[in-house]
């Protein structure tokens, strides 16, 4: 019977022990933390290789958005060229058709200026060329305003050489003709977050009166050629966020065609950073312009006060005179 017992009591002990080793050891506060500090890791590196591809995104938006900028300049720039060589083609034309009407002359009138046999016509519309001129009655030598394509153009007419000579009719430049005068500059006074078309407080100018403040969009009254400028503060308080963007973008009916950008990186305090952008664009009649926030992290804002630090302005370089009114 002792024998019994003696051979019992092991087998409970190996029964107990295997119980005991069989039941998992809860994780200590030391894992836990250990576990944290892998997860927060894994987070921290997948948010810096988002945050990398969108900076290069934006870098490549930028490179695009400033080809473009090339492309529609030297654009421009050809079709002015492309417009000075119909002016001159059309004014040669005029005189081709106009020439029969000058080949003979009476004499020379007291100043020395050849009168034409036949008496001053009417055209139709206004005189474009030194052909014209001479069909309605000019004979004095000089200076003239005619009109060109889109604009006034100032020309010499020499009356005393005949419709066809080269020397007739000399394409001086363009004269600044404007139907009405358009230029505005506007202030903010207290900061701004907000989408959509950025508002305005404070009015130094708005000559025309086609800039309006609440809205914030100017609406063009002329087809034509306008200059704008914004220059405004950034304010980026202080963030745990590796880089903090501030974009303002201008609007042209809703399509973007330029933006300002301010960032700073690992801000251990507030911070501030000046951005500006100008644009030179062709507007026709009722086109608008506004400034909107685009993009803004890490709690970015627009920052001013009554020292206005926000400033947008913008005027009619040059209008296409040659459309109706």
């Amino acid at each position: 019977m002792a024998r019994s017992y003696s051979i019992l009591i092991p087998i409970g002990i190996l029964v107990l022990a295997c119980s005991t080793s069989s039941t998992p050891a809860a994780p200590s506060l030391e894992d836990q933390l250990q576990q944290l500090r892998k997860d927060f890791v894994q987070f921290k590196e997948v948010t810096n290789e988002k945050e990398a591809t969108f900076e290069a995104e934006l870098i490549e938006l930028k490179t695009k958005d400033q080809q473009n900028s090339k492309i529609r300049e030297l654009l421009a720039n050809k079709i002015n060229e492309l417009e000075e060589k119909v002016a001159g083609l059309e004014a040669q034309l005029y005189q081709k058709i106009q020439q029969p009407f000058a080949t003979s002359f009476v004499g020379a009138s007291p100043n020395g200026v050849n009168e034409l046999k036949h008496q001053p016509r009417s055209i139709n519309g206004m005189p474009s060329s030194c052909g014209d001129l001479q069909m309605i009655g000019h004979t004095w030598n000089g200076l003239y305003s005619v009109m060109g394509l889109r604009a006034v153009a100032t020309v010499y007419c020499d009356f005393n050489k005949p419709l066809g000579d080269p020397g007739f009719e000399t394409r001086i430049g363009y004269t600044d003709t404007k139907s009405v005068p358009t230029y505005f500059y506007v202030q903010r006074e207290s900061r701004y977050i907000y989408s959509g078309p950025m508002p305005f407080q404070i009015e130094q100018l708005n000559v025309g009166g086609f800039m309006d403040l609440p809205s914030g969009k100017f609406t063009a009254s002329r087809p034509g050629t306008y200059f704008f400028s914004f220059t405004g503060v950034a304010a980026f308080p202080t963030s745990t966020t590796p880089k903090s963007y501030l974009v303002v973008s201008l609007s042209l009916n809703g399509v973007s065609v330029g933006i300002g950008e301010a960032n700073v990186s690992n801000n251990a305090e507030d911070e501030y950073a000046q951005l500006s952008l100008q644009a030179t664009l062709h507007m026709n009649a009722g086109d608008q312009v506004w400034l909107e926030i685009l993009y803004a992290s890490g709690g970015a804002y627009l920052h001013d006060d009554t020292r206005h630090y926000t400033h947008f302005n913008g005027w009619l370089l040059e209008e296409d005179i040659s459309q109706p009114m």
